[in-house]
């Protein structure tokens, strides 16, 4: 096995040495020179999730936004400035018509409007490799991932940073991206990765380029988690910063937070835009006589409703992106599926038994989310799917509230309490659970007995439940998880999860979902 095989870090900064050596040279210890003045933006989005259109408020939208970052751009270089776009990754996964199109509408409008650099987000592991590639082929800009490796020959899966020059200014751009990817993404698009640790990777890209660059930025789909304990497996944002010195600037993403204020933690703002283009974060430096001062951040909306400030759509998008609008709503229209018999969804059915479209739903978060379990509340159930064919359009009806899909790892002992208290929520009730991968028996002699995949329920070993955010939150009486050390956002909605498991296991057997074998009979 060769030494790259064994030490991707190796292999990945003998790539960072190549691509550094073959950039324009800097000015030696250039940050440190007095008499230099450099003003510098940097706008930062993340998460798009495929909102390339304006949502049904007529709110957000590439079109709006490409007008916004123009109109900054203008202002900044007729100030003798430089504007730096940059994306903290997850273009993939969430709006249906960018979904059914590969995401393409996306990249396409994130060319027109001049993004410089991207970190690969988890998201964009739920698509398969090839459809990545092609995305990477067609994009303009870069798409980053200082610590993502082929595990078998050891070489990067990506480029690692990027360095930019501003007429002197020399700046650099490191992507880091989560490694919880591999225990929440979809196993056969991680295959052959492997994901080094955020931390490990960051401090060595410092060592390499902090004194050839005068900023840098660390492009961090890792989340922002107040608790600094990261999310599964891997650090958030903030110990990133805690952990790493030398970073100017953490341009953020994965959590969706929208950072109204940067945060300062041990050297290094941090920064995020909450999602789908809801805002454009703008964050205003100078360098002076090598001192690197942040002078102004906002956070600034894209047409939010209500909004007395709205930014026109530039025309050209329009012109760009309505094609791929009505492709995707009559892909919307197409059959994804079929189903042998009527699945039951209505109010007065799954909020009094457990119906095989409840059981059906939490087996498609289950295994969306790779989890042991899934409990799904019957008040996020909305309607029935009739007998034959399965249209996307028919998936937004049952579940049209876009609840994100949320993981939690707890211990038996902390599960067994959990599940007694949403086990004795009331028949007719929205928190009225619907299960997959659990089951139940009540006995006067034993009392309540809980089996997880058809085996009883140990005090002591880890489970994976699957459960919407929402659920998480309280929603519904539900016990609070969201603030749990082991909760992670997988930032993938109900109605994704729904459509591609019926895509996946199609032709689905209503009998298949029958709840009656799975959960014996017990008294409310």
């Amino acid at each position: 096995m060769s030494i790259l095989r064994r030490f991707p870090l190796i292999t990945a900064l003998l790539s960072m040495s190549v691509l550094l050596a073959g950039c324009s040279p800097a000015v030696e210890n250039s940050r440190y020179d007095e008499g230099r003045h450099h003003k510098l933006t940097v706008l930062h989005t993340n998460d798009n999730n495929g909102q390339f259109w304006r949502n049904d408020k007529n709110e957000w939208g590439m079109a709006a936004r490409k007008t916004l970052i123009d109109s900054i751009r203008e202002e900044v270089e007729n100030e003798g400035g430089h504007v730096l776009l940059l994306s903290g990754g997850n273009i993939n996964k969430g709006v249906p018509e960018s979904d059914l199109q590969s995401g393409i509408p996306d990249i396409l409008g994130m060319n027109l409007i001049g993004y410089d650099a991207m970190v690969v987000g988890s998201h964009e592991f739920d698509i398969p490799p090839n459809i990545l590639k092609m995305q990477q082929d067609l994009s303009t800009f870069p798409i980053l991932a200082a610590n993502v490796f082929d595990s078998e020959t050891g070489q990067p899966g990506f480029d690692s940073f990027k360095t930019f020059n501003f007429n002197g200014l020399s700046v650099g751009v490191v992507g880091i991206t989560t490694p919880d990817t591999l225990r929440t993404g979809h196993p056969e698009n991680t295959k052959g990765i492997e994901f080094t640790a955020p931390v490990r990777v960051a401090r060595s890209a410092v060592d390499l380029l902090r004194e050839d660059v005068d900023v840098l930025i660390a492009l961090a789909h890792l989340g922002h988690f107040e608790t600094n304990s990261g999310s599964l497996s891997s650090p958030g944002d903030l110990r990133l910063a805690d952990k790493v010195e030398g970073y100017d600037l953490i341009v953020g993403g994965h959590s969706q937070n929208a950072l109204y204020e940067p945060v300062q933690r041990n050297g290094s703002w941090i920064v995020q835009a909450g999602c789908r283009g809801q805002y454009v974060g703008r964050a205003d430096f100078e360098l002076r006589n090598g001192k690197l001062t942040m002078t102004h951040y906002e956070l600034i909306p894209v047409n939010h409703e209500g909004d007395e400030k709205l930014w026109r759509e530039a025309p050209e998008m329009l012109e760009l992106l309505a094609p791929y609008k009505l492709d995707g709503e009559l892909r919307l229209q197409q059959s994804i599926g079929v189903t042998d018999e009527r699945l039951q969804g209505e109010a007065d059915e799954v909020r009094t038994s457990h119906t095989n479209l409840g059981n059906l739903i939490a087996s498609a978060q289950q295994e969306m989310a790779r989890a042991d379990f899934a409990v799904v509340n019957a008040g996020s159930i909305k309607a029935s799917l009739p007998e034959g064919s399965i249209t996307y359009q028919d998936i937004l009806s049952v579940q049209p509230d876009s609840n994100m899909i949320g993981l939690i790892e707890m211990k038996g002992f902390e599960v067994e309490k959990y599940l007694r208290k949403i086990f004795m929520i009331p028949k007719g009730d929205s928190g009225f659970a619907q299960f997959s991968g659990v089951t139940f028996r009540l006995s006067e002699k034993e009392g309540l007995k809980i089996k997880i995949r058809n085996t009883d329920l140990r005090q002591k070993a880890n489970y994976r439940m699957a459960i919407n955010t929402a659920l998480a939150a309280g929603e519904d009486g539900y016990p609070t998880l969201i603030d749990h050390p082991g909760f992670i956002n997988l930032n993938r909605t109900d109605a994704d999860a729904l459509w591609s498991f019926i895509e996946n296991n199609t032709p689905i057997q209503a009998a298949n979902y029958d709840i009656d074998p799975m959960i014996d009979q017990f008294a409310r």
